[in-house]
């Protein structure tokens, strides 16, 4: 069950974004090396961002759906678009397939389109993204390190079938 969060969940929320973040630095990967501030988390779910994926009334991962107009990245959009700028799986919940059932709750939840950005360090974190349907945007080096902005792929489907 999906559902968003609240106030009251943020010490099991934020527990899961910092045990993904020190998992994450283990296998080299550097995809949240400074962890979020609470301030910023505390902020997000107040305004009903943050999102948790609950497996037997047990919070299993945590996602963060915002908007962005893609400046960073040096892309002209029109109006804002969704970015997906958290999405971390729970360790004990690892290998249930959770990450790409969310990606789906999501792009079946959303009408604009859905971007999010990641490290490349070996290819793992955009890999597990385009295997769920999303696509290579742009490369920079940004926060330190080489980025990828991703693009969901059934939006850009969904768009050009309805505009046909």
């Amino acid at each position: 069950m999906i559902r968003q969060l609240a106030l009251a969940d943020f010490e099991d929320a934020y527990r899961i974004l910092l045990d993904v973040a020190a998992w994450l630095r283990i296998k080299g990967i550097k995809q949240w090396e400074t962890p979020l501030p609470k301030p910023v988390y505390t902020t997000w779910l107040s305004q009903g961002l943050c999102y948790g994926y609950f497996v037997d009334g047990r919070l299993a991962a945590v996602f963060t759906i915002r908007t962005s107009d893609l400046s960073e990245w040096g892309i002209p959009t029109a109006h804002p678009v969704n970015w997906l700028s958290t999405m971390a799986v729970s360790r004990s919940f690892a290998g249930h397939r959770i990450g790409g059932q969310i990606l789906s709750w999501i792009l079946s939840h959303i009408e604009k389109p859905l971007f999010l950005d990641c490290f490349d360090y070996d290819d793992v974190l955009p890999k597990f993204y385009r295997a769920n349907d999303f696509r290579e945007v742009r490369r920079k080096h940004l926060h330190g390190g080489p980025m990828v902005l991703m693009e969901a792929i059934s939006y850009i489907k969904n768009r050009s079938e309805t505009s046909s």
